[in-house]
């Protein structure tokens, strides 16, 4: 299935991909990350920053599929304070210029970083739901509300090297006992690895395991 990025109306604040200040346009992941991979997330304005001395944004994310690691203001507002309040899966930032306003109306306000977790599925969601300008609440517009990591349907694998879990060329039993013990698991257990779920459905289930036995013996090709 086709990942399902964001569309419509982009701003007063938004999410980008691409580092470059200002919005790129880059709202998925060029390629799939894996685990412990950094990602770095732009928080752009278009509009409205002009005179004000700090912004606030909220993150959301799920927990199973990516952390929190920092946030850097720049750009717009350069050398701002950032303090940052967590909470499950969610992270608001509030930044402020000491004694000082921003003097640009657009561009960068700052860069967060994420990693990927162990048990991350292939695709995840970083969200900005909410954002405040100084004191003024934002509606952010859907078109760059959130990014996507991973969820790159392109990138094609043989049956062999799918299976290969050890990497050591052939499909065999150490294979088997890493499959065997994620077998039964499903996306949100501790347990879910995402390369043993080979049909890609958020479990590793009976598909999945005929299509390893199909391969089972067999050299990487």
């Amino acid at each position: 299935d086709a990942v399902a990025l964001p569309s419509g109306e982009v701003g007063p604040m938004g999410l980008d991909l691409d580092t470059t200040f200002g919005d790129q346009g880059l709202r998925q992941t060029p390629e799939n990350p894996v685990a412990g991979e950094k990602i770095e997330v732009e928080v752009f304005v278009t509009e409205g920053a002009n005179g004000e001395g700090g912004f606030l944004a909220e993150f959301t994310w799920d927990v199973q599929e990516l952390s929190f690691s920092g946030f850097s203001a720049q750009d717009v507002f350069a050398g701002a304070v950032t303090l940052e309040t967590p909470g499950d899966g969610k992270m608001t930032l509030s930044n402020v210029i000491l004694g000082g306003l921003a003097s640009k109306d657009s561009g960068s306000v700052g860069v967060a970083t994420f990693e990927v977790a162990e048990t991350f599925s292939g695709e995840a969601q970083i969200t900005l739901a909410s954002g405040k300008l100084g004191s003024n609440d934002l509606t952010i517009g859907p078109g760059a509300a959130y990014v996507v990591i991973g969820g790159n349907r392109d990138v094609s694998l043989t049956p062999q090297q799918a299976s290969d879990f050890d990497g050591d060329g052939t499909i065999g039993f150490g294979d088997f006992l890493q499959f065997a013990s994620g077998f039964g698991a499903a996306k949100g257990d501790a347990n879910y690895d995402s390369r043993l779920d080979l049909d890609k459905d958020g479990s590793v289930g009976f598909s999945d395991f005929l299509s390893f036995a199909a391969v089972f013996g067999q050299p990487v090709e």
